[in-house]
């Protein structure tokens, strides 16, 4: 998993199977990146509903105490009402995706975890180079062919 593609979405894999720490770890950062981003919209989102509240109660003061012009406190007070009303749904909105990017973020780490704690395979030059110890004592006589070829087997059948 090099690049995330642009539609990626975590419900699209199981995060069980993410097969290495470094793809665990890049989507963590993908993931960390898009809690960012709600945060910020649920941020804006209340400066918003801040906005259309302030623009909701002026017009109800408008239309208490300066009815002199009532077509002007009206539409504040429905322009008010509509952006408070947008703004906190956007709020609840952003809300539900930091929670579940939160969930994400934390079922990843879990993961990180039980992958660091699983023995990695030893690379290939390792048993290559284990294979080589064996010919060099089996050529010293320090090993018999039959000890050689066991051993040998055991070692390529760990890869």
């Amino acid at each position: 998993m090099k690049d995330l593609p642009e539609n990626f979405s975590i419900n699209n894999i199981k995060i069980s199977t993410i097969p290495t720490i470094a793809e665990v770890e890049q989507i963590i950062t993908y993931s960390r990146t898009q809690l960012r981003i709600w945060q910020e919209r649920a941020s804006s989102a209340n400066s918003g509903k801040s906005g259309g509240g302030i623009a909701l109660l002026i017009g109800i003061l408008g239309l208490l105490f300066l009815s002199g012009i009532w077509y002007l406190w009206i539409f504040l007070f429905i322009i008010g009402a509509l952006a408070y009303l947008t703004q906190a749904d956007k709020g609840r909105h952003a809300a539900e995706e930091i929670k579940a990017w939160e969930k994400v973020v934390g079922k990843l780490n879990a993961r990180r975890a039980e992958l660091q704690t699983i023995p990695q395979p030893a690379p290939a030059a390792d048993h290559l180079t284990k294979v080589q110890q064996l010919k060099t004592m089996l050529d010293q006589g320090l090993i018999t062919a039959a000890e050689y070829e066991t051993k040998k087997t055991a070692i390529l059948q760990s890869m």
